[in-house]
């Protein structure tokens, strides 16, 4: 049973570790890192769900552990920054878009509709 709870706590621990990098990379607008961790964090919770199930059999009150407890704590707060980072990128990725939306629209007013060559051109 010890050893059920050691993992439940490395499982967690390798949870919260993800989600601090899924935030790193957010704040850092490392859309790639991101990306890469959010999946990476999304495979800890789906393990964490299969180890929970497996305690849960045994023993249903795993969670009173103050270890646990303490690591739920940091994890809410974590999540919450996390949720918090998703919004702000999220608003400004629409600024963003709106400005690129108002750019095209001026470069398309000023199209000749004569279509260029797309290549090197050779000069003598």
């Amino acid at each position: 049973m010890e050893a059920e709870l050691h993992r439940i706590k490395k499982i967690l621990e390798i949870y919260l570790a993800r989600s601090e990098a899924a935030l790193a990379a957010l704040v850092s607008e490392d859309w790639n890192s991101f990306d890469s961790a959010m999946r990476w964090r999304n495979a800890a919770f789906h393990n964490f769900r299969a180890a929970d199930h497996m305690v849960r059999v045994h023993r249903t009150d795993y969670l009173a552990d103050p270890e646990l407890q303490c690591l739920g704590m940091h994890l809410q707060n974590v999540e919450q920054s996390l949720r918090q980072g998703i919004e702000k990128a999220k608003e400004r990725l629409g600024e963003k878009l709106v400005k690129i939306s108002q750019h095209r629209a001026k470069i398309g007013k000023f199209y000749s509709g004569v279509h260029e060559e797309a290549g090197f051109q050779k000069s003598v």
